[in-house]
């Protein structure tokens, strides 16, 4: 290609070719330099590739099966699945083929079970393939990669540095070397941990990649790790960990240490809440909920199961709204945490939240003694803004009730 790029002679002569990047720097092909001075002298172009859209999987399965009856979520569950990648793609293809999940009937080509129950696991072909990638990087590239894997799919280097015997320059060399020959990394945007202090964010190319890498971290590892992880990143954000707190949610549930997983999960849903993420709040509230069952039994656990489930009562009241028996079924249980744990600021919201819950499934009875419940709370708290809010709830169930003169006075 060189000889014939620079010969003397015109030639009207147009040579296409396709490599992989990372490919060609990894092995040391020839390639690269030939490439570098034929762009130096202006006689040749190089043309990035990115990933197919999902428009082009639909377009390739058409062409490769013109003979089928495949619905359109199997384009979709493809592009899912390998973000666009084309090599992962036809990977992917050929084992659902092979595992006889695409079959052709009678001349037509169909898929033998619902897009819902297509659960691939990354094909032999595939993980082959990042195998030998992985190979032929040292062994320092290896530990970094397989620590990156367990921070997650995007991390700091600050959280790799928690896994590795290495300071943070050298971590972040490594990542940048990575990211430079187009392998396994991309760079995400800057991270600052504190005034003046920066730390490079990264991401895998590809979700396929984390994955393979993942595999080879062993069990007890892993949970080594995120453990480690989670501490590093508590420690240097210090007061702003509240800023990561789902994500230090996962490392702690994952590295076992179920009570920081708790605080970091309900802190999570605090700040969903602030973003009226409600869907978000409620995942965090619930999974906060579940981990909580692990720790010891104590009056410790039932307070804060109780500032859970009253969080959990008002977020569900956004979505579900108030009369969703599971809205009810959580105001319940946080009221017979109330009892259990005695007196205590969250039963004025708890009783409210009943009050409710029984007005608006015109249980009107039950609110009216609940309201005059909250109204008690509240004289005995001379408390203005709680009186406002029980006579309010008096005045509801009795003008539901028809018992419009009380009702008035309230």
């Amino acid at each position: 290609m060189a000889y014939v790029a620079q010969r003397r002679e015109a030639a009207r002569l147009l040579v296409i070719g396709t490599y992989r990047p990372a490919e060609v720097i990894v092995s040391e092909h020839p390639l690269r330099a030939v490439k570098q001075d034929l762009q130096g002298r202006g006689l040749s172009a190089e043309l990035a590739l990115g990933m197919l859209p999902q428009v082009a999987v639909s377009q390739y399965l058409a062409a490769r099966f013109p003979q089928q009856q495949f619905p359109q979520a199997l384009s979709q569950f493809l592009y899912r699945s390998t973000e666009g990648n084309p090599l992962f793609i036809v990977n992917i293809v050929d084992y659902l083929i092979a595992q006889g999940l695409l079959r052709e009937v009678e001349g037509h080509w169909r898929l033998r079970v619902t897009p819902e129950e297509l659960r691939v696991s990354i094909p032999e072909s595939v993980r082959q393939l990042i195998a030998r990638q992985l190979e032929r990087l040292s062994d320092e590239e290896q530990r970094v990669l397989e620590v990156a894997s367990v921070a997650g799919a995007e991390f700091s280097a600050l959280a790799v540095v928690a896994g590795v015997e290495e300071g943070i320059e050298h971590v972040e060399a490594r990542c940048e070397g990575l990211v430079r020959r187009g392998h396994f990394l991309q760079a995400s945007e800057m991270e600052a941990i504190s005034e003046g202090t920066l730390t490079g964010r990264y991401s895998f190319l590809h979700a396929l990649y984390r994955s393979v890498v993942y595999e080879r971290v062993g069990a007890s590892q892993r949970v080594r790790l995120h453990r480690r992880i989670g501490e590093r990143l508590e420690a240097a954000y210090g007061p702003r960990a509240g800023e990561l707190a789902a994500e230090l949610a996962v490392h702690f549930e994952q590295g076992r240490d179920y009570r920081r997983a708790v605080q970091y999960l309900q802190r999570a849903a605090q700040n969903a809440l602030q973003r009226s993420a409600n869907v978000e709040a409620i995942q965090h509230l619930t999974k906060a909920l579940e981990l909580l069952k692990t720790l010891p039994d104590a009056p410790e656990r039932a307070q804060q199961e109780l500032r859970l489930q009253t969080s959990l009562g008002g977020v569900m009241t956004a979505t579900r709204g108030w009369a969703d028996p599971e809205t009810g079924a959580v105001y319940a249980r946080a009221r017979e945490l109330c009892r259990q744990v005695g007196e205590t600021p969250q039963i004025f919201p708890v009783l409210w939240g009943l009050c409710a819950f029984y007005s608006v499934r015109a249980e009107y009875q039950i609110a009216l003694e609940l309201a005059e419940q909250l109204l008690s709370l509240a004289e005995s708290a001379q408390d203005a803004a709680l009186l406002l809010a029980a006579h309010y709830a008096v005045e509801q169930a009795l003008n539901l009730m028809g018992e419009y003169p009380s009702a008035r006075e309230h």
